[in-house]
């Protein structure tokens, strides 16, 4: 009985703190509006609560909002947080962010980071380190759900990654050719909730998962010209690697089935061939 004891008066201790930390965001909540400084700095308030006859919240209410809103009906959320962005001069930048959050009911927590990031400019190029809410793809992302692999329904990973974000001239074309893209490594963070889900049910499931994405779009034709064509064509390569693997399956050595975990080649030349998109070293499952 004793442990169970000091098990409930822990989890008492970590709702008490979780209680702390709302309230804190809903001061911030109440004395925090956008403000630009000369700096350069936003503060962020923003506030959601939602009522649904059935179980779910409704689809378009749900998402499109970087996977802010609970699915779970009758739900709320807060969140605050500042940016800032400063020009160092004509050719160099950089901008940071942090976006605290907290809901009720959700299946990141009562409190999580939605965004921690840093972000370095030089002329047309760009450098990301850190979770930043950032839609990238070329598709539309108000239409349907958008990009199903860069989407704007998921809470932002954390990542590497340097770009060139806009579209920019290549040079000696005549205005007629302008190349975008990006590489980046990033973590998927959603290893205990894959956990949390599918254990109950013996289902397979991954933990610290590592992502790769790079991208290279060419657009021909200049549409500042009158009546002129504009055609764009583009690679985009996305590959999941690294992590462990939990299988459910029966063991010989102890007569009956258990979690057994496969860890998955995550070094230099196992990237290298993540990146040319190549088959995995024999110990990848």
């Amino acid at each position: 009985m004793k442990p169970e004891k000091h098990i409930h008066s822990k989890n008492s201790d970590i709702k008490d703190m979780k209680k702390q930390v709302i309230s804190i965001l809903l001061c911030i909540l109440s004395f925090s509006f956008d403000v630009h400084s000369q700096l350069q700095t936003t503060y962020r308030a923003e506030t959601f609560g939602s009522v649904a006859s059935g179980e779910n919240t409704p689809f378009w209410m749900l998402y499109h909002n970087w996977g802010m809103v609970p699915l779970d009906a009758n739900n709320f959320y807060i969140r605050g947080g500042v940016f800032h962005q400063q020009e160092i001069n004509k050719d160099w930048s950089f901008s940071a962010g942090f976006d605290l959050a907290g809901s009720s009911p959700h299946a990141y927590g009562d409190v999580w980071v939605q965004q921690l990031y840093g972000e370095l400019n030089w002329k047309s190029l760009r450098l990301n380190v850190g979770s930043k809410e950032d839609y990238t793809s070329l598709l539309n992302p108000y239409l349907s759900s958008g990009d199903f692999c860069n989407s704007n329904n998921a809470r932002p990973q954390p990542e590497i990654k340097g770009s060139i974000p806009e579209f920019i001239l290549v040079p000696y074309t005549k205005g007629n050719m302008y190349i975008k893209g990006d590489f980046a490594i990033g973590y998927l963070t959603d290893g205990n909730w894959q956990e949390d889900v599918a254990r109950p049910h013996n289902e397979q499931y991954t933990k610290n998962v590592l992502t790769h994405h790079k991208s290279v779009y060419f657009r021909f034709g200049n549409i500042e010209k009158k009546n002129k064509l504009q055609f764009t064509f583009g690679l985009d390569h996305h590959a999941l690697w690294g992590g462990e693997l939990y299988k459910f399956q029966y063991v010989p050595e102890i007569g009956q089935n258990e979690y057994v975990v496969q860890r998955q080649p995550h070094g230099i030349s196992d990237f290298f061939n993540v990146m040319l998109a190549r088959e995995g070293s024999d110990s990848s499952s």
